[in-house]
């Protein structure tokens, strides 16, 4: 898409920081995906309202019980998403 001229973006969801989603796994991704001609990248961590987010949570620890992971900020708000843009050879 880059030789065309285009500027590609991709967004990257749902991210589960802390849970399944390291820091080492998010920014391999971004490097792989910025090497391959992304533009920009838009990491987007999962967002759950109240309800379903509570589900979630109570799902989790029932099925993971060694795991406690803290409540993103991400379920939330999903407002303050940032945009990465990509070079080639760099991480964001």
């Amino acid at each position: 898409m880059r030789d065309a001229g285009l500027t590609p973006t991709v967004f990257v969801a749902p991210i589960l920081p802390e849970l399944t989603d390291s820091t080492e796994q998010i920014d391999e991704l971004i490097g792989t995906l910025a090497d391959a001609g992304a533009g920009n990248i838009l990491p987007t961590p999962l967002y759950l309202m109240r309800g379903p987010k509570d589900l979630f949570f109570a799902w989790l620890r029932a099925s993971i019980p060694n795991c406690s992971p803290r409540t993103p900020t991400s379920t939330r708000t999903a407002r303050a998403r940032p945009v990465i843009t990509a070079t080639s050879s760099g991480h964001g």
